[in-house]
């Protein structure tokens, strides 16, 4: 009960207000219904111009209230074709149930590739076109001085893009700093750099991994460039935005190149490789 001894005349009119606002309160319960979602499946898939075997990971999702333990989904027909007409059905690796390998096809760059999978009488497609490989032309290691934690070494990467069309490019998952042949640290998948032509058709583009006080002199490493195609980029562009935290007013999962509302990607992409030692 609220109670008035010599309050002002605004005091006065607050009280209703207080009211109306203890009695709402107290009766209207809101009731967020967060398992309401059914489960959907998940592929993440890629194929490259390097030797085999390539492999596609199937899982589901999970409620919201239920632990991040994705359970596998096993027994699913998956097979990849190119458009010459060569193709080959994925075996589903016995230790590690929902992950399926390929055997004997081989990624070639200017070739397209089709993803069918097949499972709990669903069928999910992605079709990727894989482009021709683009080089690092270098790599240069520059140290920079002061700021929070002292001097630190920054890796950056340049290479020309190709004229006339347009680009997409991933630096993907072999980072990584070697000491005395241990791997130090690596670049996780869904963190990889993302960068496209946009604007810098036919120019030479520069990719800094930012600056690292842990790189020691002696130290070696390696990174991949990936180039890859617009589907592909769109699903990690959209996933980098997720990560970062940045949120429209209708959240919504990375933006998926597979059919039939599948989560996930599929990405046929060349890749070259360079290596620099920490001066």
């Amino acid at each position: 009960m609220i109670k008035s001894t010599k309050h002002s005349a605004v005091s006065y009119c607050l009280l209703p207000i207080a009211y109306c606002l203890l009695f709402s309160s107290c009766q209207k319960v809101i009731d967020i219904n967060l398992n309401a979602a059914a489960p959907q499946i998940v592929i993440e898939a890629s194929i490259n111009d390097q030797p085999g075997p390539y492999y596609v990971k199937l899982s589901q999702t999970v409620n919201f209230s239920e632990t991040n333990i994705f359970p596998a989904v096993s027994g699913a027909l998956v097979k990849i074709t190119d458009n010459t007409g060569l193709s080959e059905i994925l075996t589903e690796d016995p230790a590690v149930p929902g992950s399926y390998k390929t055997s004997t096809i081989q990624g070639v760059p200017g070739r397209s590739y089709t993803l069918s999978v097949s499972a709990a009488g669903k069928n999910y497609t992605s079709v990727s076109d894989m482009p021709l490989p683009v080089n690092i032309d270098s790599l240069a290691i520059n140290t920079t001085t002061g700021g929070f934690g002292g001097p630190r070494k920054n890796l950056e990467a340049y290479f020309r893009d190709p004229a006339g069309v347009a680009n997409y490019y991933r630096f993907g998952g072999t980072l990584f700093v070697l000491s005395n042949h241990v791997i130090q640290f690596s670049i996780k998948q869904n963190s990889n750099p993302i960068t496209s032509d946009k604007l810098r058709d036919g120019s030479e583009l520069t990719n800094n991994f930012g600056g690292r006080n842990t790189l020691i002199s002696g130290d070696s490493i390696v990174i991949a460039l990936q180039a890859i195609d617009k589907g592909a980029y769109d699903y990690f562009r959209t996933l980098g935005q997720s990560n970062n935290g940045i949120t429209s007013a209708t959240p919504a999962n990375p933006e998926s190149n597979i059919s039939n509302g599948a989560l996930g990607y599929f990405s046929a992409y060349s890749v070259r490789s360079k290596g620099i030692a920490v001066p």
